[in-house]
């Protein structure tokens, strides 16, 4: 899709958070004034710019849970919209800065300053500072719908660099200000992450580690404030490949231990899925996803679905999802007597770039 002339690089197809180190480059110059994949070959003549985009979405949700054991099962519907705008101001050719607002009307919306950060790039190096997603995961994925790897994203006021050793090598580290207090202990945190993947960027393998995986905005995390003995690291580790139409992705992040504070039957969480997506179209993308999670309060022990994504036009996508999945049990919930067995869900989604 095209934003003001502006190829947008899907790193998710929900819009435009860019939470993925790797990526950013790469999305800050397709849509910066004579950077864009279209302005390679033109002479650069300006060296200021300032430029806005704007994004509204809209999703309608669906859920099914089968109650063992009740008479009727429990139905639950909401819709949400969101708008974002993005601002980004260039001084230079390589650096600048960028600020994204979200405004949303679901009452869990956390925070309307969803990005506010500086960086600088160029061939060889990258760096950012500001209130960002750290680089820890990818979250590649088609569907609209949050995959179970996500419950380990981060989003901080951090400094994070990016370097290129080699063409087929990137590397980063990242320093935050974690929300948790850690008693005598400095409240830095910090990660890193590798990646490879040629030129022609056909397959990437990588991963990355974090200090404390307790500092996720996973409303299961919620511990701001507490103080908690020690820190638990978090890993994860992706890979995906394109062969002609067809694109497969699979992620996993976990825990390095026990999460301090947290109920001892959801205090080691981990989460992995695999993506599959095929291109019939320009204007069409299909894909399928199976996912599986461990010690993630209220949600399914395994979980499949489909989804399809239909580009009416350059500024506007239709979406729909479907996922179905089963808990282990009744231990999928802080609730034992309310704990359900399975759960569908169906997602459709309005996403309008002007």
């Amino acid at each position: 899709m095209v934003i003001n002339g502006c190829e947008r690089v899907r790193v998710r197809t929900t819009i435009g958070r860019v939470r993925n180190l790797f990526a950013l480059p790469y999305v800050l110059a397709a849509c910066l004034p004579g950077h864009g994949f279209a302005a390679q070959d033109d002479a650069e003549t300006d060296t200021s710019a300032i430029s806005m985009g704007v994004s509204i979405e809209v999703e309608h949700e669906r859920e099914h849970l089968v109650l063992p054991g009740e008479a009727d099962d429990e139905t639950s519907e909401q819709t949400t919209g969101t708008v974002q705008f993005e601002f980004e101001a260039v001084s230079t050719t390589e650096s600048g800065a960028r600020i994204v607002l979200e405004l949303d009307t679901d009452d869990e919306s956390d925070s309307v300053v969803d990005e506010a950060f500086l960086f600088m790039e160029s061939d060889a190096f990258a760096a950012m500072a500001g209130r960002v997603y750290v680089p820890f995961g990818r979250y590649d994925s088609l569907f609209a719908t949050d995959s179970f790897t996500e419950f380990g994203e981060i989003r901080a006021t951090s400094v994070v660099f990016e370097i290129h050793p080699t063409t087929n090598l990137e590397a980063g580290l990242f320093f935050f200000d974690g929300r948790i207090d850690a008693g005598n202990a400095n409240d830095l945190d910090y990660g890193a992450g590798l990646e490879w993947s040629p030129p022609d960027a056909s397959w990437r393998l990588g991963g990355g580690y974090v200090s404390d995986l307790a500092e996720a905005r996973d409303p299961a995390f919620d511990i701001s404030g507490r103080r908690v003995a020690r820190r638990v690291a978090g890993w994860n580790f992706f890979a995906g490949m394109t062969l002609g139409k067809f694109e497969w992705f699979l992620e996993s992040v976990a825990a390095d231990g026990r999460l301090a504070g947290q109920d001892p039957a959801f205090d080691e969480p981990a989460a992995g899925t695999v993506e599959v997506i095929y291109r019939p179209h320009e204007r069409l993308d299909l894909a399928a996803r199976v996912e599986a999670s461990r010690e993630i309060a209220d949600t399914p022990r395994r979980r499949y679905g489909v989804s399809a994504r239909w580009y009416a036009s350059e500024h506007l996508g239709i979406g729909i999802d479907f996922l179905s999945g089963r808990f282990k049990g009744n231990g999928a919930s802080d609730d034992e007597d309310d704990a359900p067995s399975r759960a569908r869900e169906i997602l459709l989604q309005l996403v309008l770039d002007p």
